[in-house]
């Protein structure tokens, strides 16, 4: 039995669940059972589209050190099962508690301490930059790192390849991920209206399973022609396909983006998105907007002028749409889930 540890709500989004229900339905393909141990009944509705079971542990997801006895005595029942889990909340202890109990894997995005695991997961394009191992951490963990890991769904790994041939922009995506606290995809296309040259592009606004005011957009939107909303979307990679551009929130769906070749314009809202942002500005694989923690209203205006700096040279497109697909191949998901199955 392989169990999975993730939580989802609007105040994390939906990354952590996401990027492990690619995982768990890879483990599936292989005959293996999976099963998701949630805090909270967030995470459902997502769990029952995948037809995924789950446990839900009746704790609060900012202190998981609360739930290890009832967690304990799930992987003591399950005899000495393989544990993935993905929060950014766990502790020392709550790792080191989980060991005695499991083989356990941890999906990371950023170095808090020496985790005491049996295995890190860092996919992201610093993963192999961070400097895992040596003092502090137990002897014989395993690293798995850098973009040959990154966990897409499995509509990615099989559009994967196909390279976008465009040099004209004329659908943009707007997406702020999972959840979007400050209104940001509004405030995009407020700005992006406003201004006379991109106002007459086609805008795809997605609202994520957790955006606060789903009916306000919709409201919003059916004022403009040239604007389209969407929902709860299932085949995420069909609609991206539709898109020349994008612009994408720091985080997981700018590796979804970059197996299809789709160029990105990036922002951040959250202190974690920073590191991921920074390894792709560095690169010169995206187009930077901004940070709204430090930037505010000042944001749009700023990614309103990188943009049109982008779309004037058609030379760049073409370079981003190719370096951005070597980057991912789409069969992360299937390393991973092949690795745990092995354990």
């Amino acid at each position: 039995m392989i169990f999975i540890r993730a939580d989802a709500n609007s105040e994390i989004g939906s990354g952590h669940l996401m990027r492990c229900l690619s995982v768990a339905d890879r483990i599936r393909e292989t005959g293996r059972e999976v099963c998701f141990l949630v805090a909270d009944e967030n995470p459902i509705p997502q769990l029952t589209e995948w037809k995924m079971p789950y446990r839900v542990l009746g704790s609060d997801y900012r202190h998981p050190e609360e739930e290890l006895s009832l967690l304990c005595l799930v992987l003591e029942k399950a005899g000495h099962p393989v544990l993935l889990v993905d929060s950014y909340y766990v502790t020392p202890d709550y790792l080191q508690t989980l060991r005695n109990h499991a083989y356990v894997a941890y999906m990371d995005d950023r170095i808090r301490f020496p985790y005491p695991v049996n295995a890190v997961i860092n996919y992201n394009i610093y993963g192999d930059l961070l400097p895992y191992g040596g003092e502090g951490w137990p002897a014989g963990t395993e690293f798995l790192l850098g973009t040959e890991y990154v966990p897409l769904r499995r509509e990615f790994s099989e559009c994967a390849g196909e390279l976008k041939k465009k040099t004209e922009v004329q659908d943009v995506l707007i997406t702020t991920g999972g959840s979007d606290k400050y209104l940001l995809s509004k405030g995009f296309l407020e700005a992006f209206l406003a201004d006379e040259e991109l106002s007459r592009l086609h805008y795809h606004v997605v609202c994520g399973a957790f955006h606060p005011d789903v009916e306000g957009m919709k409201r919003y939107c059916e004022q403009f022609p040239r604007v389209s909303l969407y929902h709860n979307v299932t085949r995420m990679s069909e609609l991206m396909e539709k898109c020349d551009l994008a612009v994408t929130a720091a985080g997981s769906t700018m590796y979804e983006l970059s197996a299809l070749g789709i160029p990105l314009c990036c922002f951040s809202f959250v202190d974690n998105q920073e590191q991921i942002l920074d390894t792709f500005v560095q690169k010169e694989l995206v187009i930077y907007g901004g940070n709204f923690l430090t930037l505010g209203d000042r944001l749009f205006a700023e990614t309103v002028e990188q943009l049109k700096a982008f779309l004037r040279d058609g030379y760049r497109y073409t370079e981003h749409s190719e370096r951005l697909r070597k980057l991912v191949d789409g069969r992360g998901a299937a390393r991973i889930a092949q690795f745990l199955c092995e354990k």
